[in-house]
């Protein structure tokens, strides 16, 4: 199988920012079974680069079985072949000129497949899709694959670093870019209260903090280069997730690179979630006061703690490029199956 990829108009792949990191991994489970062609050039996972050069965006070569673009419709409109593409964000002639469009997990699918049947479904995405959406003819869920390198990196020289710029405590992490609608408003409102309970905590911001905080204890890291990911993860005791309403539907590689590192990670009950780590996933909440317990509880039970973070890094095996290469066979083989 010859599968063909393009994400924008990006000429090469490099791991420097949320959507091409993504875009690597899903590449990487995609060689498990396929030849790979980025932008024309094989994509090759153990090269330096992957095998790529910053080369023009070229016209897509003509022998794949699949081809698979992300927001580019220029290119996207001059393929013949089997075509999927990515629907987020929406684009009105990628829907109608798409063999299928692309989710990052059942959520996200089966509220595309339900979007004209549903009404709740314009205010479940958020608005991110119009209420004249054009059908897609098919929604493939391709989730979310899970970088290599992540796995527990306790004891290490660069994981004592990080432990030290954390402030050596019981560390809350939260990793991302910090602006009105991605704020952990529900920590932030029990954080004096825990205070009170965890001498020793610390709170850790790793990104851009784009709106004033009034907490001022909070240390913001504001850059860590992906390779180190691991490291910065494994040196906190929790990282927490994302509570905006988008996490109902959108995708999220960060819960499972904390997982992979035996982090416990913390997140609110939302669909796209629930789908992904599934309904026993002991870490939910649902309110501010079950966000508290459980930190609580992982702070003063150790046995509870450990317990957890090995559960945890088990469960992350499923999600590596070579067991999401062995799910995605199945989907691509079944694409090309329909007619």
């Amino acid at each position: 199988m010859k599968i063909y990829h393009l994400l924008a108009f990006q000429p090469k792949l490099e791991a420097n920012s949320g959507d091409r990191i993504n875009e690597i991994n899903f590449l990487k489970a995609l060689s498990q079974f396929a030849e790979v062609y980025y932008n024309n050039q094989r994509f090759l996972p153990d090269e330096p680069d992957y095998g790529l050069t910053a080369t023009e965006i070229e016209e897509p070569r003509t022998d794949c079985d699949i081809y698979y673009v992300r927001n580019n419709i220029e290119v996207f409109k001059k393929i013949k072949g089997k075509k999927i593409w990515l629907s987020y964000p929406y684009d009105e002639d990628g829907f109608r000129e798409a063999d299928a469009v692309s989710a990052f997990n059942e959520a996200w699918r089966s509220g595309l497949e339900h979007f004209h049947q549903d009404p709740e479904m314009f205010d479940f995405f958020c608005g991110a899709f119009p209420k004249d959406m054009i059908p897609p003819k098919k929604v493939i869920n391709i989730r979310q694959v899970l970088a290599e390198h992540f796995e527990p990196k306790q004891g290490s020289q660069l994981h004592f670093r990080y432990r030290a710029c954390f402030g050596y405590g019981f560390t809350v992490g939260y990793f991302g870019r910090i602006v009105e609608e991605t704020l952990p408003v529900g920590y932030l409102s029990i954080l004096p209260e825990l205070k009170k309970e965890i001498p020793e905590l610390n709170t850790v911001f790793a990104g851009s903090i784009r709106i004033p905080l009034e907490e001022k204890s909070i240390i913001n890291v504001k850059y860590i280069p992906f390779e180190e990911m691991p490291y910065a993860t494994s040196a906190c005791d929790i990282l927490l997730g994302n509570e905006q309403p988008e996490a109902n539907w959108a995708g999220s590689a960060k819960p499972l690179e904390a997982m992979a590192c035996g982090v416990p990670f913390v997140m609110s009950r939302r669909p796209a979630r629930v789908n992904q780590l599934g309904e026993d996933y002991p870490l939910f909440y649902d309110t501010k006061e079950e966000l508290k317990e459980l930190i609580l509880k992982l702070y003063k039970d150790r046995e509870f703690f450990q317990r957890i973070s090995k559960e945890l890094i088990a469960k992350a095996q499923e999600f590596y490029p070579e067991q999401m290469g062995k799910y995605l066979k199945g989907e691509m083989e079944k694409f090309l199956e329909d007619r």
